[in-house]
């Protein structure tokens, strides 16, 4: 029987009632069910993150100058009048600069108008050969006010990381359905409202409220559609969906070059997300939301009109009620006491047992750090995309451009190598990438261009492969809990970009070199992660610890020694009997999520996830905030930056399932942060060199995006999935917070921001290798299968001696040490 094929008269037999992979594996992996669920949601993610992205062109800063009175049209003035000479502005030696905030001195400008002191503009005229407005524009946001913008993106990564943690939740407590009906309005309302703002406050608040609902909405349908998804085609789903968000990010930009007025722009990429809301009306709700909630009624009407629409057959034993919950639990609107959701269902008892549990608590930090150094470099990179070149369309598209091969490229990868590994080579790639960017000096520029997309590949790839892995690495009814910290995590790493990539204007090399030295120390962190690949996702507690029993450290040799232990693993469990169902267990997300945080594996696993998590948002958009600083085109930076990230998915696809979650996991981070630190280290003068490593760093960044998502995913309970997802998002949203002010670092130092990302980076790649693999583990339903999920790991000094002949001990000695073992897995 080939690997990841399922014996179909062997295993139906022994599957449990409900269990939602048995009955996604009879209903078919691409069937029309499976379909509706990819068009739908592939269309929805086309928005979320370009509403952020967009900032780019909306608060944007052209050149501008004072107004002079007397001389300036009041109605129409042009930025290059007629009445300036530009030979006696040269002979003056007067920088354009100085025309920004305040009159040269001295400056005798023409017969209209003699001034002899610095007299502070009271009025400025806007260059609008590149935008026809922007909020800089409308609300005069410069000289004294030119902080504000910044901080607008700082403002929006805030109501990213609040939206993950409070309403990320959502999905775990009212379901899946109702939580993307709720969200998209949300996001429509708000953002349609940013148009008709009138002054900077409101523009604020609703950036704020909007960037709340926009990260809760990714993540519901993210949740919806992994859940409705057979295990052996999830990890491609959610590659193929990244590139959607990638193109839907493409698209924004190149709406931006047709359309140079923010209110107008805004309006063109908000109405069509409305359509959003009548997913409510043509989606089921999650069948494993409601088993794990005991409404068997509403989930088996579902399977059966899934069966119908796929044209497959169900096993009537598979629809049956599971041993324990009485035969009225069928019944449609059932309300006995007996079918309402156990209390230790609730994803915060979930997420409380995760926290208590040691290598679940440890899996969590290291995510955390994951999230938040992948943020950071992906926002960072894209942020800085204005640094690129002179064209900032241009640079926002070559940005956005590598993120889909990056995507396509982590797709596979992911399978082929395995979520961890995916993650620690684009981390630490990523990370090295951007030290590159950071440490070449200026004059080489292609270098610098170069390096900055690379990185920004392997961010990208690293962003997706992050949301993977942690999806795998949680029971289920702490999943959501635990992405929304990991999230939340990440989004401080995205608070910081624009931070980091603003200091692109002191010093262009610092923003890399942050995001490189933040990478290379999550990389590091992700190697302690466990593998998912091949693994079902876990649904308890115990099935999450179980993780790090199946967990191997996916080098080559050991591979068929992994496959060989996941049978014994089976047979054992066939032996001594299956766990109960998981309905058997939480159902109540927040009674999931307390037990998530009182379970020692669980929370440590919760708050790795959290740091990575706000590793990579932080190092992810501190990366895209810092590509401003890598060429003096914006347009042509963004694009190089955002291109760098397709084939970091690409990569990290099939790394994750190769190598397993957490080693692509602390590879990115690793290597991404190496990257970082390189770019930020390197002399401004080899500036090519620092844009080949920057790039290389968003690479790395992008591809541990990727493994964090899988990750998260796979390691908490389905009840409290939402609540942990939206932890996760939560740190991760810290992370992006952060990331623009340390990209802003660069301004005074070209190298600290890439020293920032890189050492985050890598201190949380160390971290990450505390976690499980989930690598082709079920997603856990219940709190006891998500902490099983440490069982997963296996002694590799074992399976050295043992698999490869020059260590095999020779004589009787290797015989006994290979049975005690087997007898230990």
């Amino acid at each position: 029987m080939k690997s990841g094929k399922r014996d179909v008269a062997s295993s139906s037999k022994n599957d449990a009632a409900f269990d939602a992979d048995a009955i996604l594996f009879h209903l078919g992996s691409t069937g029309w069910f499976q379909f509706r669920f990819f068009i739908c949601l592939a269309y929805a993610v086309l928005f979320p993150t370009a509403t952020i992205l967009v900032f780019n062109f909306t608060g944007a800063t052209p050149a501008h100058r004072c107004f002079v009175d007397g001389c300036d049209d009041s109605i129409s003035p042009q930025y290059l009048a007629e009445w300036m000479d530009p030979a006696v502005i040269r002979d003056l030696h007067i920088n354009a600069k100085e025309w920004q905030c305040e009159f040269p001195k001295f400056a005798i400008l023409s017969d209209c108008a003699n001034i002899t002191t610095n007299d502070v503009c009271d009025g400025w005229i806007f260059d609008k050969s590149i935008f026809s407005s922007t909020i800089v524009t409308d609300f005069l946001l410069v000289c004294n006010d030119s902080w504000k913008p910044t901080f607008v993106s700082s403002l929006t990564m805030g109501g990213i990381m609040v939206g993950a943690f409070f309403l990320g939740p959502l999905p775990d407590i009212i379901g899946r359905r109702k939580s993307v009906l709720i969200l998209s309005l949300w996001v429509s309302v708000f953002g349609i409202g940013l148009s008709f703002s009138r002054n900077y406050e409101e523009f604020a608040v609703l950036r704020f409220l909007n960037g709340m609902g926009c990260i809760a909405l990714m993540q519901a349908l993210a949740i919806w559609g992994v859940e409705a998804i057979a295990s052996n085609v999830r990890v491609k789903f959610i590659f193929v969906i990244y590139c959607f968000q990638s193109l839907g990010n493409l698209l924004t930009g190149l709406l931006a070059y047709l359309v140079r007025d923010w209110v107008t722009l805004q309006l063109y990429l908000f109405i069509p997300m409305t359509v959003t809301v009548t997913y409510f009306f043509v989606l089921p709700e999650s069948t494993r939301w409601l088993t794990v909630k005991k409404r068997y009624a509403e989930a088996k009407k579902i399977y059966e009109r899934a069966a119908l629409l796929n044209k497959s057959e169900i096993p009537p034993h598979l629809l049956l009620i599971p041993v324990g919950d009485p035969p009225e639990c069928l019944s449609v609107g059932a309300s006995s006491p007996s079918c309402n959701s156990p209390e230790d269902a609730s994803p915060w008892i979930s997420i409380w047992h995760i926290f208590k549990t040691t290598c679940l608590l440890r899996r969590l930090l290291i995510l955390f750090c994951t999230w938040a150094s992948a943020m950071l470099s992906y926002y960072g990179l894209s942020y800085s995309a204005s640094n690129l070149s002179n064209d900032v369309h241009l640079n926002f598209v070559l940005i956005i451009l590598v993120e889909i091969p990056a995507y396509v490229i982590g797709m596979f990868a992911v399978d082929l190598l395995g979520r961890r590994a995916v993650i620690t080579i684009t981390f630490m790639l990523g990370g090295t990438f951007c030290l590159l960017a950071g440490i070449v000096p200026h004059d080489h520029y292609e270098l610098i261009v170069g390096f900055s997309l690379v990185g920004k590949f392997f961010i990208s790839m690293q962003l997706v492969t992050v949301n993977v892995i942690t999806a795998e690495l949680f029971p289920t009814a702490s999943r959501g809990l635990t992405i929304g910290l990991c999230s939340t995590m990440g989004k401080m790493g995205g608070i910081f970009a624009p931070i980091m990539s603003a200091m692109g204007a002191a010093d262009r090399s610092l923003p890399y070199v942050i995001f490189g030295g933040i990478n290379l120390t999550v990389g590091m962190l992700s190697l302690m992660l466990p593998e998912t690949k091949d693994l079902p996702i876990p649904a308890t507690i115990q099935e999450a610890k179980d993780l790090e029993l199946k967990t191997l450290d996916s080098f080559g040799c050991f591979r068929k020694r992994q496959r060989q232990s996941t049978i014994a693993l089976n047979t054992r469990i066939e032996a001594e009997g299956a766990p109960p169902a998981p309905a058997d267990h939480d159902s109540n997300p927040l009674s999931s999520a307390a037990q998530v945080l009182k379970t020692g594996t669980l929370l440590i696993r919760l708050l790795i996830l959290c740091g990575t998590w706000l590793a990579q948002f932080l190092c992810y958009y501190g990366l895209s905030y810092a590509a401003s600083n890598l060429s003096a085109d914006i347009h042509f930076n963004y694009i190089l930056v955002i291109l760098v990230e397709i084939p970091a998915y690409v990569s990290g696809m099939f790394a994750m399932d190769y190598f397993g979650r957490r080693l692509i996991l602390n590879f990115t981070l690793l290597a991404g942060g190496s990257f970082c630190l390189v770019a930020g280290l390197i002399s401004k003068e080899y500036n090519t060199v620092i844009i080949v490593f920057s790039l290389m760093g968003k690479f790395c960044t992008s591809m541990l995006t990727v493994a964090n998502n899988v990750f998260t995913f796979e390691l908490f309970p389905t009840v409290s999935r939402g609540i942990t997802i939206a932890l996760c998002s939560t740190s991760g949203k810290v992370g992006a917070i952060i990331a623009p002010y340390i990209a802003a670092m660069g301004v005074v130092n070209r190298s600290l921001p890439y020293v920032i990302f890189g050492a985050i980076s890598l201190v949380i790649g160390v971290f990450t290798l505390l976690l499980p693999e989930t690598k082709g583990l079920p997603i856990p339903a219940t709190i006891q299968q998500a902490i099983d999920l440490d069982k997963t790991k296996i002694d590799i000094t074992v399976l050295w001696r043992k698999r490869n002949p020059c260590c095999r001990a020779k004589g009787p000695a290797s015989t006994d040490a290979s049975n005690n073992s087997d007898a230990t897995l």
